[in-house]
Order: C-alpha cells, then sequence, then structure tokens
C-alpha cells in the first residue's frame, strides 16, 4: 500500500472512531500524496462512470477523499437570478448555486448552468455533459444532509449531486462517512464543496 493511500485509511478509521479533525487532516494530506502519483504517471484512460476534468490526464475515481486539481475549465450557460421578493433561504440557495458553478469551471469542468433539457424541468448544470444538481444544507446533523439528499433521488430530481458545505458544521469527512456507510439507491455521483472552495469527488 503507497504512503497516501495509507494515510487516506488511517483518515476514515479516525472519522469512524469520532475523531473529525485528525481524521479530516490525514485524509486531506493523504489524498494530495495518493492524486499527486496519479498525476506523476499521467493517466490518459479513464474506467467507465469516472468523471473526466477537461485539458486534463487526471480522471477522478468514486474514491473518498480525491481532490480534484485546479485547472482551466468552462462555465457557460446562465447565472441564476435572485430578486428583492424572494425569501432569505431562497437566495441563499441560489447564491451558492452560482458559487458552485464558478468553483466547479475552476477545478476543470465543462459547466453548463440552467441548461434546457428535454423531459426534465430546470436540472442547476450539465457537467461534463451530466445532469447535476446542487444543494447546499444548513443542518447541522449528518443524517438531515443525507435524507435531503435522498429524497432527491428519491423524487427522481437528479441522480447526481454536487454539495456545498459552506452553511454547514458538518464537516466533509462525516459526509463522506455517512454516504459510504449508507449508500442511496439511485445516487450515482457527489462531488463535495468544502468551506475552502475545495471540490472533492466522493462517489
Amino acid at each position: 500500500m503507497t504512503g497516501g493511500a495509507y494515510q487516506t485509511g488511517t483518515g476514515i478509521g479516525q472519522v469512524i472512531d469520532g475523531k473529525y479533525a485528525e481524521g479530516g487532516k490525514n485524509i486531506a494530506l493523504g489524498s494530495l500524496a495518493v492524486f499527486g502519483g496519479v498525476a506523476g504517471s499521467k493517466v490518459v484512460d479513464k474506467p467507465g462512470g469516472g468523471i473526466i476534468s477537461p485539458k486534463s490526464s487526471i480522471w477522478q475515481t468514486g474514491k473518498i477523499g480525491n481532490t480534484i486539481a485546479k485547472s482551466d475549465g468552462l462555465l457557460t450557460g446562465h447565472v441564476t437570478k435572485t430578486t428583492p421578493q424572494m425569501t432569505k433561504e431562497n437566495i441563499r440557495s441560489l447564491n451558492r448555486e452560482n458559487e458552485s458553478a464558478q468553483i466547479l469551471a475552476k477545478s476543470g469542468f465543462h459547466v453548463e448552468q440552467n441548461p434546457i433539457v428535454s423531459g426534465r424541468k430546470d436540472p442547476d448544470y450539465k457537467i461534463n455533459g451530466e445532469i447535476f444538481d446542487n444543494y447546499a444544507p444548513k443542518s447541522s446533523s449528518v443524517r438531515n444532509i443525507w435524507t435531503e439528499v435522498k429524497g432527491k433521488i428519491d423524487k427522481r430530481q437528479t441522480n447526481n449531486v454536487v454539495i456545498n458545505m459552506s452553511d454547514t458544521k458538518v464537516s466533509a469527512p462525516e459526509l463522506q462517512y455517512q454516504l459510504t456507510k449508507w449508500p442511496i439507491m439511485g445516487l450515482d455521483k457527489v462531488i463535495i464543496i468544502d468551506k475552502s472552495g475545495n471540490a472533492t469527488r466522493v462517489k
């Protein structure tokens, strides 16, 4: 086992034991080590279901803790507008939707915001050609966040979710563990954007 993989595994174990701060640090450091090794080898293929960062030879696997490298992406479509008549909660949610689109584009993805899609009303994004919805939780309960994501899937709103963690006290490692320990049927891809603006593929 490589050093980076070992450190990531140690971090996940610490999260399971409730040591979220130490676990999160080890997951992040281990992921950077693993990612650096992959980058150095210039991988050019990708497995089925992987998300490709355009203009990059690096594919993102479905493994927990795979931080997506910053590179030039593309943002098209139109920004979601807010109005004074909206509730504060609606404005907050839509602002996070716009923020997520910018972060993902800066992370190397081709993002089309508010695309027109037949057979489905008002998706938030197309990311590298796939439909995603944005979710910006405020709850301090990881279980509640999991339940909200499950609700989106059960209602067939989407199969892929971007989760912007800027407004919740729940840490990214906590949510990663919750989604891994209790898989959601029908959920395909998940990208978490942490409080520092880092996009991490967790599923």
